[in-house]
């Protein structure tokens, strides 16, 4: 080994300290700098460089608060950082809910006043052969459980059935009295334990299953007799 070379391998050894030489450097290196006295006197004054520098390091006084100093400007720094992460987040939160309302709102169907109006003009004017046509698009015709008189309609479409909005049509009879018809599918409510029928002081609930087309219908009815909502013999409607 050269002194050139030793040189080099002197910047990663110190006597006494953990090597980053490889072995057999390590070793070739301690055979060298026997055999050398400049490359050993260069070692020497190297090892006393970092004792006086380690030593001057140790002189440095320290305060006695530095620990807890370091400790709470450490806690508030990251106070600061886990504020400026949670307004970031938040704001990106923020954006992603008006990116969403602004898709919602832009996909929306479009509220057609004409078609409405035109609905409800054709049921005013002719109420049961606008209900047959509204029962004929939607397979429902088979589903009627009874001869429900269609002229009394004064609503087809879809209602909310407590959250599920549903296929219902209202039907007015003798001024006061009033029937829902709720058709429902097996997937819109749990129909498993419900009963046949529920009664209180004004209001009449019947149910019918296993309906043409797997339809269940659920009519709530008021007043004291059903046939008023019935085709009276001889009617067509």
């Amino acid at each position: 080994m050269d002194c050139p070379h030793a040189n080099l391998l002197l910047l990663f050894h110190r006597p006494g300290r953990p090597s980053d030489l490889a072995p057999a450097d390590a070793a070739a290196l301690d055979a060298h700098l026997a055999a050398c006295p400049a490359c050993a006197a260069t070692l020497a004054a190297r090892t006393a460089q970092d004792a006086a520098v380690g030593a001057a390091m140790n002189a440095v006084p320290v305060p006695v608060d530095l620990p807890d100093r370091l400790k709470s400007n450490l806690a508030s720094q990251l106070r600061w950082a886990w504020r400026r992460a949670a307004v970031k987040y938040a704001l990106a939160a923020s954006l992603l809910v008006a990116a969403y309302g602004a898709f919602v709102a832009y996909t929306r169907p479009v509220l057609d006043l004409a078609a409405l109006a035109d609905h409800q003009d054709r049921l005013w004017q002719a109420p049961g052969l606008t209900t047959a046509d509204w029962l004929t698009e939607h397979r429902l015709t088979d589903a009627l459980p009874e001869a429900f008189d269609l002229r009394l309609a004064t609503f087809a479409g879809r209602r909310d059935l407590q959250g599920v909005p549903t296929l219902a049509l209202r039907l007015d009879a003798n001024g006061r009295q009033t029937a829902w018809v709720y058709f429902l599918r097996p997937a819109d409510h749990n129909l498993r334990e419900i009963a046949t029928g529920q009664y209180t002081s004004n209001v009449a609930v019947r149910v019918y299953r296993d309906l043409p087309g797997g339809w269940t219908v659920v009519v709530a009815y008021t007043g004291n007799h059903f046939n008023a909502f019935l085709r009276g013999p001889g009617s067509d409607a």
